[in-house]
């Protein structure tokens, strides 16, 4: 019997995208991308790049 597992659906899949993606968008950022770029590049909301860039800036 064949054990199928969605990895797409596993957390720490899940967190590991969602990490690459902040870290990535934390960098672009730093570089002068503009905002449109970045979530275009990550098929993200402008919104959620800002919220990303935000919640560092507050740290």
């Amino acid at each position: 019997m064949a054990f199928e597992y969605d990895l797409k659906t596993d957390i720490r899949y899940l967190e590991g995208r969602e990490e690459v993606i902040r870290t990535s968008v934390l960098n672009l950022n730093k570089n002068k991308v503009n905002i449109i770029t970045i979530a275009e590049a990550f098929n993200i909301t402008e919104q959620k790049v800002i919220e990303i860039i935000d919640k560092q800036t507050k740290r």
